[in-house]
């Protein structure tokens, strides 16, 4: 079971840098928060509690997110106020919860 849970996350990383290496100059910045928001989830698909109404929580610092998406710590603040305005995600000492994951990828 353990086995299976590292060879799935080390997939999904593999998934996640070959996705990376093709972002083009034109890429948004909204876009790449986004996908590392995705990324960050349990899984790539949408959980069974999500279409539940329930949300998902992602234990992630600002400074490991501005790292993981090549950003200033600024820049990456004002995003995720704006998708906190549009009620889409919330932040609280321990990470993000994700409100609204159809909301979120549609904003991309």
């Amino acid at each position: 079971m353990v086995r299976d849970f590292v060879i799935n996350l080390l997939y999904r990383r593999m998934d996640y840098i070959e996705k990376r290496k093709s972002y083009g100059p034109k890429i948004t910045f909204r876009k790449k928060l986004i996908d590392a928001l995705i990324f960050l989830c349990p899984s790539h698909t949408v959980p069974e509690e999500v279409a539940e109404g329930k949300s998902i929580k992602i234990f992630v610092t600002l400074a490991e997110l501005s790292s993981m998406i090549h950003t200033t710590r600024k820049q990456l603040v004002g995003e995720i106020e704006n998708l906190i305005n549009r009620r889409i995600i919330d932040r609280d000492g321990d990470g993000i919860t994700i409100r609204s994951y159809e909301k979120l990828l549609e904003s991309a």
